[in-house]
């Protein structure tokens, strides 16, 4: 288990033009502007999105930024090749083909277009101000059956002493195959547990 101390609290981001990139998180994601405020000389503006903050600051006295590397595809995924921070990402509890096609007509670009992953999951990367990527995610379990339509259900994390199907499961989809902060997320369905493709720390294959 992870130390139980330590909550995420925001992800900071270096603005030519903070009020604008704030202002692009409110159109495009539907985000909330918490706090808009001055310190260090430099306009730090607080957007909430998805219980998250995105802390959005401008230039202070004395530094020099460079602009972020663009992402660029490999053979089978995408990132920045650079060290560091690469993307973050956020799951879309709805309709990501839709609502990507709304971003689309706002005037968003997407580096790695909508794909299938892993399980049928659909996800993609948008292009946000100040050079960063922004995965969208939305997970689905597997296919529909005769009849029926696939459907999107919660998750849940399992620990690493939990039991989570009263059917057995096959090796390698239990949680005591995996290191403590490897664990995958899962999903209770009518047929048992089904493991996912995401784990913690790393999120879902890459594009």
């Amino acid at each position: 288990m992870s130390n139980p101390a330590f909550k995420f609290d925001h992800v900071h981001i270096i603005s030519e033009n903070p009020r604008a990139s704030a202002d692009w998180y409110v159109e495009m994601f539907g985000a909330t502007i918490a706090a808009d405020t001055v310190a260090r000389g430099a306009p730090p503006i607080f957007v909430d999105l998805g219980g998250m903050t995105i802390l959005i600051r401008g230039r202070r006295l004395g530094e020099a930024p460079v602009p972020a590397r663009p992402i660029r595809p490999y053979a089978d995924f995408s990132s920045h090749n650079a060290w560091g921070t690469d993307h973050f990402g956020f799951l879309y509890q709805g309709d990501l083909k839709t609502f990507c096609a709304e971003l689309r007509v706002k005037g968003v670009t997407f580096p790695v277009e909508l794909k299938k992953g892993v399980n049928g999951s659909l996800l993609c990367y948008v292009a946000a101000p100040d050079g960063v990527s922004i995965e969208l995610m939305q997970r689905w379990l597997g296919s529909p059956g005769p009849g029926r339509a696939a459907r999107s259900l919660p998750f849940r994390q399992i620990s690493s002493n939990s039991s989570t199907s009263s059917r057995p499961s096959p090796r390698g989809s239990t949680p005591e195959h995996f290191p403590p902060h490897r664990v995958p997320l899962c999903a209770r369905t009518e047929m048992g547990t089904v493991k996912l493709a995401h784990w913690l720390g790393s999120g879902p294959a890459a594009p």
